[in-house]
Protein backbone atom coordinates (compact mmCIF):
# COMPACT_ATOMS: atom_id res chain seq x y z
CA UNK A 1 0.00 0.00 0.00
CA UNK A 2 1.61 3.07 -1.04
CA UNK A 3 1.79 6.20 1.65
CA UNK A 4 0.29 9.69 1.84
CA UNK A 5 2.47 12.58 0.89
CA UNK A 6 1.54 14.39 3.50
CA UNK A 7 0.00 13.79 7.11
CA UNK A 8 -1.41 17.13 9.24
CA UNK A 9 -1.16 17.03 12.72
CA UNK A 10 -2.82 20.23 13.98
CA UNK A 11 -2.30 20.80 18.41
CA UNK A 12 -1.17 23.04 20.82
CA UNK A 13 1.53 20.68 22.61
CA UNK A 14 1.59 22.76 25.97
CA UNK A 15 3.46 20.40 26.49
CA UNK A 16 4.28 17.84 24.03
CA UNK A 17 3.62 14.39 25.37
CA UNK A 18 3.73 10.74 25.08
CA UNK A 19 0.76 10.33 23.46
CA UNK A 20 1.50 13.18 21.03
CA UNK A 21 4.92 11.27 19.94
CA UNK A 22 3.09 8.18 18.97
CA UNK A 23 0.71 9.94 16.67
CA UNK A 24 3.83 11.56 15.13
CA UNK A 25 4.80 8.13 14.80
CA UNK A 26 1.91 6.85 13.44
CA UNK A 27 1.71 9.42 10.61
CA UNK A 28 5.05 8.83 9.54
CA UNK A 29 4.56 5.14 9.07
CA UNK A 30 1.26 6.47 7.05
CA UNK A 31 2.80 9.43 5.37
CA UNK A 32 5.90 10.38 3.70
CA UNK A 33 6.43 13.50 5.37
CA UNK A 34 4.62 14.89 8.61
CA UNK A 35 3.29 18.82 8.65
CA UNK A 36 2.89 19.53 12.59
CA UNK A 37 0.75 23.02 13.07
CA UNK A 38 1.25 24.64 16.36
CA UNK A 39 -1.32 26.61 17.15
CA UNK A 40 -1.40 29.52 19.58
CA UNK A 41 0.98 31.13 17.84
CA UNK A 42 2.17 34.36 20.43
CA UNK A 43 -0.51 33.96 22.03
CA UNK A 44 0.64 35.64 26.00
CA UNK A 45 2.31 33.23 28.04
CA UNK A 46 -0.39 31.99 30.83
CA UNK A 47 -1.52 28.96 32.45
CA UNK A 48 -3.03 27.34 29.22
CA UNK A 49 -0.34 28.76 27.22
CA UNK A 50 3.03 28.50 29.13
CA UNK A 51 5.30 27.69 25.90
CA UNK A 52 6.20 29.80 23.36
CA UNK A 53 6.05 28.15 19.39
CA UNK A 54 10.05 28.31 19.00
CA UNK A 55 9.89 26.42 22.67
CA UNK A 56 7.53 23.87 21.44
CA UNK A 57 9.36 23.02 18.53
CA UNK A 58 12.46 22.60 19.67
CA UNK A 59 10.36 20.71 22.60
CA UNK A 60 8.91 17.73 20.06
CA UNK A 61 12.52 18.06 17.93
CA UNK A 62 14.18 17.00 21.01
CA UNK A 63 11.63 13.76 21.57
CA UNK A 64 11.78 12.69 18.41
CA UNK A 65 14.27 10.08 16.61
CA UNK A 66 16.53 11.60 14.24
CA UNK A 67 15.35 9.62 11.26
CA UNK A 68 12.15 10.43 12.07
CA UNK A 69 12.82 14.13 12.77
CA UNK A 70 13.85 14.54 9.20
CA UNK A 71 10.73 13.68 7.62
CA UNK A 72 8.89 16.66 9.75
CA UNK A 73 7.69 20.07 9.10
CA UNK A 74 6.74 22.88 11.58
CA UNK A 75 4.16 25.36 11.12
CA UNK A 76 1.74 27.57 13.04
CA UNK A 77 -1.39 29.03 13.22
CA UNK A 78 -2.36 32.01 15.54
CA UNK A 79 -5.79 31.88 17.46
CA UNK A 80 -8.76 33.37 16.05
CA UNK A 81 -11.16 33.27 19.30
CA UNK A 82 -14.34 34.73 17.78
CA UNK A 83 -13.28 34.16 13.55
CA UNK A 84 -13.09 30.63 13.03
CA UNK A 85 -12.89 31.34 8.94
CA UNK A 86 -9.99 33.19 9.72
CA UNK A 87 -8.29 30.14 11.88
CA UNK A 88 -9.11 27.67 9.53
CA UNK A 89 -7.76 29.93 6.24
CA UNK A 90 -4.76 30.36 8.76
CA UNK A 91 -4.12 26.61 8.82
CA UNK A 92 -5.01 26.31 5.21
CA UNK A 93 -2.63 28.64 4.88
CA UNK A 94 0.57 27.32 7.24
CA UNK A 95 0.08 23.69 5.52
CA UNK A 96 0.12 25.40 2.13
CA UNK A 97 3.77 26.55 3.01
CA UNK A 98 5.35 22.85 2.66
CA UNK A 99 2.41 20.94 0.52
CA UNK A 100 2.59 22.72 -2.89
CA UNK A 101 1.60 19.11 -4.72
CA UNK A 102 0.67 15.86 -3.43
CA UNK A 103 -1.66 13.87 -1.29
CA UNK A 104 -2.55 15.15 2.24
CA UNK A 105 -4.42 13.23 4.94
CA UNK A 106 -5.03 14.62 8.94
CA UNK A 107 -4.53 12.77 11.61
CA UNK A 108 -5.69 13.38 15.34
CA UNK A 109 -7.68 12.22 18.54
CA UNK A 110 -11.47 13.50 19.57
CA UNK A 111 -10.49 13.98 23.34
CA UNK A 112 -13.10 15.87 23.75
CA UNK A 113 -15.11 19.05 22.49
CA UNK A 114 -12.20 20.74 21.81
CA UNK A 115 -11.35 18.45 19.57
CA UNK A 116 -13.95 19.63 17.03
CA UNK A 117 -11.58 21.13 14.61
CA UNK A 118 -11.06 17.61 13.26
CA UNK A 119 -13.69 17.74 10.95
CA UNK A 120 -13.16 21.44 9.92
CA UNK A 121 -11.06 20.07 6.57
CA UNK A 122 -13.19 18.03 4.38
CA UNK A 123 -10.57 18.06 2.35
CA UNK A 124 -8.38 16.16 4.09
CA UNK A 125 -8.90 12.25 4.84
CA UNK A 126 -9.01 11.95 8.89
CA UNK A 127 -6.96 8.96 10.53
CA UNK A 128 -8.01 9.11 13.97
CA UNK A 129 -5.98 7.87 16.56
CA UNK A 130 -6.79 6.37 19.98
CA UNK A 131 -6.36 7.86 23.25
CA UNK A 132 -2.71 6.84 23.67
CA UNK A 133 -1.66 6.10 27.49
CA UNK A 134 -4.27 8.28 28.62
CA UNK A 135 -2.27 11.03 28.10
CA UNK A 136 -3.62 14.31 28.90
CA UNK A 137 -1.30 18.06 28.22
CA UNK A 138 -3.78 20.07 30.39
CA UNK A 139 -3.30 16.74 33.41
CA UNK A 140 0.34 17.69 32.61
CA UNK A 141 0.02 21.26 33.10
CA UNK A 142 -1.80 20.87 36.39
CA UNK A 143 0.79 18.59 37.89
CA UNK A 144 3.58 21.42 36.97
CA UNK A 145 1.83 24.43 38.41
CA UNK A 146 0.54 22.93 41.51
CA UNK A 147 3.08 23.33 44.66
CA UNK A 148 1.73 19.76 45.14
CA UNK A 149 2.03 18.55 42.50
CA UNK A 150 3.11 14.52 41.32
CA UNK A 151 6.06 14.95 38.64
CA UNK A 152 6.70 11.33 39.31
CA UNK A 153 3.21 11.42 37.24
CA UNK A 154 4.54 13.63 34.25
CA UNK A 155 7.58 11.84 33.85
CA UNK A 156 5.44 8.86 33.39
CA UNK A 157 3.52 10.25 29.98
CA UNK A 158 6.76 12.39 28.90
CA UNK A 159 9.98 11.92 27.31
CA UNK A 160 13.01 11.70 29.74
CA UNK A 161 14.43 14.45 28.08
CA UNK A 162 10.86 16.72 28.58
CA UNK A 163 10.56 15.33 32.20
CA UNK A 164 13.38 16.74 33.38
CA UNK A 165 12.89 19.88 31.43
CA UNK A 166 9.61 21.05 32.41
CA UNK A 167 10.91 19.93 36.66
CA UNK A 168 13.42 22.48 35.54
CA UNK A 169 10.77 25.11 34.15
CA UNK A 170 8.72 24.73 37.10
CA UNK A 171 11.79 26.12 39.38
CA UNK A 172 12.19 28.94 37.50
CA UNK A 173 8.86 29.90 35.72
CA UNK A 174 6.16 31.97 38.07
CA UNK A 175 2.88 31.90 37.07
CA UNK A 176 -0.52 32.85 38.54
CA UNK A 177 -1.45 29.17 39.49
CA UNK A 178 -2.03 29.44 42.81
CA UNK A 179 -4.19 32.51 42.62
CA UNK A 180 -6.37 31.11 40.19
CA UNK A 181 -6.95 27.81 42.61
CA UNK A 182 -7.46 30.23 45.66
CA UNK A 183 -9.81 32.00 43.29
CA UNK A 184 -11.94 29.44 42.28
CA UNK A 185 -12.11 27.78 45.72
CA UNK A 186 -14.06 30.90 46.98
CA UNK A 187 -17.20 29.20 44.73
CA UNK A 188 -16.89 25.86 45.46
CA UNK A 189 -20.06 26.20 48.36
CA UNK A 190 -22.41 27.67 45.16
CA UNK A 191 -25.46 25.42 43.79
CA UNK A 192 -23.70 25.88 40.52
CA UNK A 193 -20.71 27.04 38.75
CA UNK A 194 -20.63 31.08 38.93
CA UNK A 195 -20.83 33.24 35.37
CA UNK A 196 -18.97 36.67 35.58
CA UNK A 197 -20.47 39.33 33.61
CA UNK A 198 -17.79 42.45 32.82
CA UNK A 199 -17.36 45.30 30.72
CA UNK A 200 -14.45 46.69 28.50
CA UNK A 201 -13.84 49.78 26.89
CA UNK A 202 -12.40 50.16 23.51
CA UNK A 203 -11.40 53.75 22.96
CA UNK A 204 -9.51 54.87 19.99
CA UNK A 205 -8.84 58.24 18.36
CA UNK A 206 -6.36 59.61 15.77
CA UNK A 207 -5.03 55.54 15.18
CA UNK A 208 -4.67 54.94 18.90
CA UNK A 209 -6.48 53.03 21.27
CA UNK A 210 -6.39 53.10 24.91
CA UNK A 211 -4.88 50.63 27.01
CA UNK A 212 -3.79 49.99 30.19
CA UNK A 213 -0.82 47.70 32.07
CA UNK A 214 -2.64 45.39 34.89
CA UNK A 215 -1.66 46.12 38.43
CA UNK A 216 -2.26 42.48 39.95
CA UNK A 217 -3.43 39.02 38.85
CA UNK A 218 -4.38 37.00 36.92
CA UNK A 219 -2.41 38.67 34.00
CA UNK A 220 0.02 41.24 36.66
CA UNK A 221 1.81 43.23 33.94
CA UNK A 222 -0.01 42.66 30.97
CA UNK A 223 -2.07 45.44 28.60
CA UNK A 224 -5.83 44.96 28.95
CA UNK A 225 -8.28 46.85 27.86
CA UNK A 226 -9.75 49.24 30.77
CA UNK A 227 -12.54 47.45 32.00
CA UNK A 228 -13.63 45.16 34.87
CA UNK A 229 -16.93 43.67 36.78
CA UNK A 230 -20.60 45.02 36.76
CA UNK A 231 -22.25 46.77 39.14
CA UNK A 232 -25.22 45.30 40.38
CA UNK A 233 -27.22 48.63 40.35
CA UNK A 234 -26.27 50.16 37.60
CA UNK A 235 -26.68 49.61 33.72
CA UNK A 236 -24.28 48.14 31.88
CA UNK A 237 -22.49 50.93 29.78
CA UNK A 238 -22.31 53.05 32.59
CA UNK A 239 -20.77 50.11 34.36
CA UNK A 240 -17.88 50.70 31.15
CA UNK A 241 -17.77 54.28 31.81
CA UNK A 242 -16.80 54.21 35.39
CA UNK A 243 -14.46 51.39 35.07
CA UNK A 244 -12.79 53.42 32.12
CA UNK A 245 -13.04 56.46 34.19
CA UNK A 246 -11.36 54.85 37.35
CA UNK A 247 -8.64 53.27 35.42
CA UNK A 248 -7.20 55.71 32.87
CA UNK A 249 -8.48 58.30 34.44
CA UNK A 250 -9.54 60.11 31.19
CA UNK A 251 -10.29 63.80 31.52
CA UNK A 252 -13.60 63.85 29.18
CA UNK A 253 -16.49 63.79 30.77
CA UNK A 254 -19.21 60.31 30.93
CA UNK A 255 -21.53 62.78 29.15
CA UNK A 256 -18.95 63.24 26.13
CA UNK A 257 -18.27 59.71 26.03
CA UNK A 258 -21.34 58.24 25.18
CA UNK A 259 -21.81 60.70 22.28
CA UNK A 260 -18.50 59.04 20.37
CA UNK A 261 -20.00 55.25 21.02
CA UNK A 262 -20.06 53.76 17.56
CA UNK A 263 -20.89 50.06 18.64
CA UNK A 264 -20.76 46.82 21.16
CA UNK A 265 -20.68 43.42 21.20
CA UNK A 266 -20.46 40.59 23.61
CA UNK A 267 -17.28 38.56 23.68
CA UNK A 268 -18.06 35.05 25.24
CA UNK A 269 -15.39 32.56 24.43
CA UNK A 270 -16.14 29.65 27.15
CA UNK A 271 -12.09 30.14 27.91
CA UNK A 272 -11.06 33.52 27.49
CA UNK A 273 -10.69 34.15 31.36
CA UNK A 274 -8.71 31.72 34.04
CA UNK A 275 -10.76 32.83 36.61
CA UNK A 276 -13.92 31.37 35.20
CA UNK A 277 -16.49 31.55 32.47
CA UNK A 278 -16.77 35.51 32.19
CA UNK A 279 -18.88 36.91 29.38
CA UNK A 280 -18.05 40.47 28.49
CA UNK A 281 -19.44 43.38 27.11
CA UNK A 282 -17.55 45.32 24.86
CA UNK A 283 -17.71 48.91 23.90
CA UNK A 284 -16.36 50.95 20.97
CA UNK A 285 -16.07 54.58 21.19
CA UNK A 286 -14.50 55.95 18.14
CA UNK A 287 -13.20 59.91 19.20
CA UNK A 288 -13.02 62.11 16.27
CA UNK A 289 -11.82 65.45 18.10
CA UNK A 290 -8.89 66.31 16.17
CA UNK A 291 -6.89 67.72 19.50
CA UNK A 292 -4.75 65.91 20.94
CA UNK A 293 -5.04 62.77 22.63
CA UNK A 294 -6.53 63.07 25.86
CA UNK A 295 -4.28 62.76 29.27
CA UNK A 296 -4.86 59.63 30.74
CA UNK A 297 -3.22 58.29 34.04
CA UNK A 298 -3.37 54.55 35.38
CA UNK A 299 -5.33 54.12 38.93
CA UNK A 300 -7.73 51.85 40.24
CA UNK A 301 -5.87 48.21 39.59
CA UNK A 302 -4.26 49.37 36.80
CA UNK A 303 -0.83 50.22 37.04
CA UNK A 304 -0.30 52.55 33.85
CA UNK A 305 -2.54 53.57 31.25
CA UNK A 306 -1.00 54.44 27.93
CA UNK A 307 -2.36 55.65 24.53
CA UNK A 308 -0.81 53.00 21.90
CA UNK A 309 -0.99 53.56 17.73
CA UNK A 310 -2.42 50.59 16.15
CA UNK A 311 0.12 49.83 14.03
CA UNK A 312 1.95 48.95 17.19
CA UNK A 313 -0.69 46.06 18.88
CA UNK A 314 1.19 43.52 16.33
CA UNK A 315 4.33 44.15 18.08
CA UNK A 316 2.57 43.57 21.58
CA UNK A 317 0.59 40.49 20.61
CA UNK A 318 2.37 38.10 23.04
CA UNK A 319 1.80 40.65 26.06
CA UNK A 320 -1.90 41.18 25.89
CA UNK A 321 -4.29 39.79 28.87
CA UNK A 322 -7.18 37.38 28.19
CA UNK A 323 -8.83 37.88 24.74
CA UNK A 324 -8.58 41.78 25.09
CA UNK A 325 -6.05 42.10 21.68
CA UNK A 326 -9.06 39.97 19.83
CA UNK A 327 -11.50 42.08 21.07
CA UNK A 328 -9.79 45.84 19.89
CA UNK A 329 -9.12 43.52 16.53
CA UNK A 330 -12.95 42.83 16.04
CA UNK A 331 -13.81 46.56 16.47
CA UNK A 332 -10.77 47.98 14.18
CA UNK A 333 -11.47 45.55 11.68
CA UNK A 334 -15.13 46.47 10.97
CA UNK A 335 -14.42 49.82 11.02
CA UNK A 336 -12.08 49.61 8.04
Amino acid sequence: MSKTDFCVFIGRFQPVHAAHLKIMEEALNEAKELVIVIGSYRAPRSLKNPWTYEERVDMIDRCLAPELRERVHYVHARDYLYNMLNWITGVQNAVAQVVKNGSVKMIGHFKDDSSFYLKLFPQWTLSQQPNFFGANSSDIRDELFDANGDMSRVANICSPYLADRLTAFRETEAYAHQFIKNYKKKWEDAPFPPTFVTTDAVVVQAGHVLLVKRGRNPGKGRYALPGGFISQTESILDSCLRELKEETEIVFPKSELKKYEKDSHVFAHPYRDVRGRTITHAHYFLIDHLGPLPAVKGGDDASEAIWVPLNDLALLEENFFSDHLHIVNYFIRRER
